[in-house]
This record gives C-alpha cells, sequence and structure tokens, in this order.
C-alpha cells in the first residue's frame, strides 16, 4: 500500500493551467499570436488521371504461368482446374489476335 500512495497520491510541485499562448482563446487564437494568417478555404476536389492499360505480352505470360506452375505453393493455392482454365484462356486469345 506505501508503494501505491507513494506513486499515485502525489500532488503537483507546479501550477497547472492553460498555456500562455492559448489562455482565453481557442486555435484560432492561437495561431494568431504565432503570427499565422488564415487564408480563406476553397474546396479542390482532384479528378482522378486515367487508367491506360499496357498491352500485355501472352506469350510471356504463359511462359511465366507455366514457369510459377513448378512451385508446389503456387499448385496448392490456385489449384489445378483453375490454373488450367487461366492457360486455356490466354492460349485462345492468343490464337485470335
Amino acid at each position: 500500500m506505501d508503494v501505491f500512495c507513494d506513486e499515485w497520491l502525489w500532488q503537483a510541485g507546479w501550477l497547472t493551467g492553460p498555456m500562455p499562448l492559448m489562455a482565453g482563446r481557442g486555435g484560432e487564437g492561437m495561431a494568431k499570436g504565432l503570427g499565422l494568417e488564415f487564408a480563406p478555404y476553397e474546396l479542390v476536389t482532384a479528378e482522378p488521371e486515367p487508367v491506360i492499360a499496357e498491352p500485355v505480352d501472352i506469350k510471356k505470360m504463359l511462359a511465366w504461368l507455366a514457369e510459377i506452375w513448378l512451385d508446389p505453393e503456387v499448385r496448392e493455392g490456385i489449384g489445378a482446374e483453375n490454373w488450367l482454365k487461366l492457360y486455356e484462356s490466354l492460349e485462345k486469345e492468343l490464337e485470335n489476335q
């Protein structure tokens, strides 16, 4: 109990109160006290830039898919059926070019 009293039941040796710059003022008063000026705010919205897709090299994509299929973690995560669907759809796309 003595340890609790020593750590938690003490009286501050200093005075507490508002900071001198903020005394009687809000945040705006503090900013003016520091010499900061507020400009009128204007709402501006940024327009997103258009997304420009680059052409995909399907031959490289097929080679990459064949390469990563050798990894057991990829086989486990994707599954043979889903991987084959993707691979075959890319082959068809390549034929249609």
